[in-house]
Order: structure tokens, then sequence, then C-alpha cells
């Protein structure tokens, strides 16, 4: 018995929306028309007699149209919590993090490499700030991690958080390079 309850909440699953809304608005409009309009239809007496089951859909319909607003809405709202949640954590970033942001945006580019073992750029990941834009990569150059839209985005408006830090970084880049250079 338990399986066909769940085999019938898998299938009123996938009725579409669209068809939702239709077999609302049509019940409503056959249960609240007026007689003159059925009558004119030549619907009047299927009418009358599937009144209750017209009802019933139209109840059914809203209901199950009702849960799915009400899921996007919660969908929505912890999406938007999440975020809110992410844009505070960027002010929390360390300097070096920061740093890595802003070359995106100073540089104008979709991806950087980074090393495969580097912390900043898996710390940066598991707070959702970056992805890793390809599992192609080699050891020497590295791995290619783009930034997520919504952090460059955000970023670009607030480049106090990380223009000093993108400078800093390079500066660090540059001696480090010289360094093995000679």
């Amino acid at each position: 018995m338990t399986k066909e309850w769940l085999s019938l909440l898998t299938s009123i699953d996938k009725i579409k929306s669209e068809f939702l809304v239709a077999l609302a608005g049509f019940s409503l409009l056959l249960l609240f028309s007026p007689t003159w309009l059925l009558k004119a239809l030549g619907i009047l007496a299927v009418v009358a007699t599937i009144r209750t089951w017209l009802g019933i859909a139209l109840l059914l319909s809203l209901c199950l149209l009702a849960t799915r607003a009400i899921g996007l809405a919660i969908r929505f709202g912890g999406y938007r919590l999440q975020r809110a949640r992410s844009m505070q954590s960027i002010q929390q970033l360390t300097g070096e993090e920061l740093g890595f942001l802003g070359e995106f945006i100073q540089q104008d580019v979709a991806s950087i490499k980074a090393a495969v073992g580097d912390g900043l750029t898996g710390a940066l990941m598991a707070k959702g700030l970056i992805f890793c834009a390809s599992r192609i990569g080699d050891p020497l150059s590295g791995f290619p991690y783009g930034i997520q839209p919504w952090v460059r985005s955000y970023l670009q408006k607030r480049p106090e958080l990380w223009v000093d830090h993108a400078a800093a970084r390079a500066q660090r880049r540059a001696a480090h390079r010289g360094h093995f250079g000679h």
C-alpha cells in the first residue's frame, strides 16, 4: 500500500505547473460561469453532472500550485540567505584571499591558474567564492579557477576591499619570480 502512495506522489510531482494552471482556470471557469453562458455553449447538463469533480480538480490543482509556490519561495529565501552570508564572509577574508579575488577584476580575466595544493584556492572554494574552472591543468603552471559571477560583481562595486591587497600580492609574486630567476 505504501508503494502505491509513493508512486502516486512521485507522479503528481511530474505534472507541469502550466497544466495545473490550465486545469484550475478551466475548472474555475466552468464552476462559476453564469447559467445562461453554459446553456448557450450547450454544456449546462454536463457541468451539472460533473460539478463535484470540477470542484475537486480546482481544489487539488490550487493546492499543488500553492505547494510549488511555497517551495520556490523557501528555496529562493534560502538562496538569498546563503548569498547574504557569503557577502558577509567576504568582509572577513584575509588580505591574501582578497588579493587573489582582486586579480580576476584587475586583470579582467575569467580564470586564474593556481597550484594544485594551494590552500588559498581550497579555502576560497570551500567558501563558495571561486570554482575549479577545468579539471585539466598541469602540476607546474597549475589549474584554472574561476570567480563566482556574484563575487565579481560585488567586488567591482567595492574596490576598496581588494585593490591594495591585489597590488601587494602582485609585488610578492614578482619578487618571488625574481628570486628564483637568478
